[in-house]
């Protein structure tokens, strides 16, 4: 999908998808290789997205 969709989806700019995961892949938490995302640390990301990570 592309960052345009996931934004308007989200509701944030597309930017804002971009630059987070970015974010999220020099954390090491996701690899991106074209279209395609690969989820590498599951249990971090849904700590993060909850409100409570522990350090990387």
């Amino acid at each position: 999908m592309p960052h345009r969709e996931t934004a308007i989806l989200s509701g944030v700019t597309r930017e804002t998808v971009t630059r987070t995961l970015s974010k999220l892949e020099k954390k090491g938490l996701i690899l991106r290789q074209g279209a395609t995302i690969e989820i590498l640390n599951l249990d971090f990301l849904q700590q993060l997205v909850s409100g409570n990570p522990t350090s990387v």
